[in-house]
């Protein structure tokens, strides 16, 4: 049995974010599709370029160590797309479905900045340098995703979704009717507040 090296290990990694990568540039155009907002949309479109630009950089990375493309299932990133699909089915149309999208894109990006975060430091481990500059690239980039186009995404997405709530609740309170029964009952109630306030004159 062969012992696995420190740059087995990166290896690895890199085939994962390969693997991964693909998968994800091949569902963002369909998450794009269901988008609503025109925004949000534009967003995932721009993820989708960026997915393109990222792949590029790995293969780069993997003919740097003669490694030749295989096909290496990412579980973590066909099971993160898998549940997104669930719960996009199930949202409803409008803010929930776009925050659901964000959140679902969210998660797989902390994936991806974990995982290029331990390829960056086999890089760093094993002196290459050149390799670390590009993986601190993606990083960043998938960063910046997160905390520039997700969050305020979602929050936004959140706050029309509990306002949209709030005026069908809101709606639905000004409309109800009394049932004849409560007024017969109040009523009946001002009728014997009235006799006895008569007997109580005479």
């Amino acid at each position: 049995m062969s012992t696995v090296t420190l740059r087995d290990l990166y290896a690895a990694e890199l085939h994962d974010l390969m693997n991964a990568e693909k998968q994800l540039a091949a569902e963002l155009p369909i998450m794009a599709g269901r988008a609503t907002s025109a925004r949000l949309q534009r967003a995932l479109e721009e993820h989708h370029a960026e997915t393109k630009i990222q792949i590029e950089r790995l293969r780069l990375l993997l003919e740097q160590l003669n490694e030749p493309p295989r096909a290496v299932p990412s579980g973590a990133v066909a099971a993160l797309i898998e549940d997104a699909r669930r719960r996009l089915d199930d949202a409803e149309r409008g803010e929930t479905l776009d925050a659901a999208l964000i959140a679902a894109a969210q998660r797989i990006e902390h994936w991806e900045m974990a995982t290029y975060g331990t390829a960056r430091s086999y890089a760093e481990a094993l002196g290459d340098y050149d390799a670390v500059r590009i993986l601190q690239q993606t990083l960043d980039e998938e960063g910046h995703a997160d905390h520039s186009r997700n969050r305020p995404a979602i929050a936004r997405a959140c706050a029309l979704s509990a306002r949209r709530m709030f005026r069908k609740r809101a709606s639905t309170t000004f409309t109800c009717t009394i049932a004849p029964a409560n007024i017969s009952a109040r009523s009946t109630a001002s009728s014997s507040t009235a006799s006895r306030a008569g007997r109580s004159t005479t």
